[in-house]
């Protein structure tokens, strides 16, 4: 009975346990969330139309690395991939410092970047020891 009660027990401790080792990120415009994904679920990549209209806005990305210290890599790497796989752009961000894990990139040079190249376009993270990195988001241009 006692062994019956102890593995009763452990699975309702792993039913209930959130689950470790997935990585996630979210994409706001300023303050306001736009989406939010987390890699234990079907990735859904959504279009971020850009616009003349949000050129003074920034586009902030908060990534969680779970296997990383504090769960922010080291080293972080957000770029810009045509269609091809080729970087036009990419930014290098600061280590994050406490709670401040956020990588701001100013929207009107996203719409920069938009008006010197053709074809399609993506958002994508990197850091240290994640060198394969993550495709974030597909932009587009309205």
């Amino acid at each position: 009975m006692k062994n019956l009660l102890f593995a009763l027990f452990f699975l309702n401790m792993y039913a209930v346990a959130s689950p470790t080792g997935v990585d996630s990120y979210e994409i706001y415009l300023n303050n306001q969330l736009l989406f939010r994904q987390s890699l234990d679920k079907p990735l859904h990549l959504i279009n971020l139309p850009l616009t003349d209209a949000i050129a003074g806005d920034n586009l902030v990305i908060r990534y969680t690395q779970c296997n990383a210290p504090g769960k922010t890599g080291s080293n972080r790497i957000i770029s810009v991939k045509d269609a091809e796989g080729n970087v036009v752009k990419k930014w290098a961000f600061k280590d994050a410092e406490g709670s401040n894990k956020a990588m701001v990139i100013p929207i009107k040079e996203l719409l920069f970047i938009f008006k010197k190249s053709t074809g399609t376009l993506s958002l994508h993270y990197s850091a240290e020891g994640f060198a394969q990195g993550q495709k974030l988001v597909n932009l587009q241009a309205v």
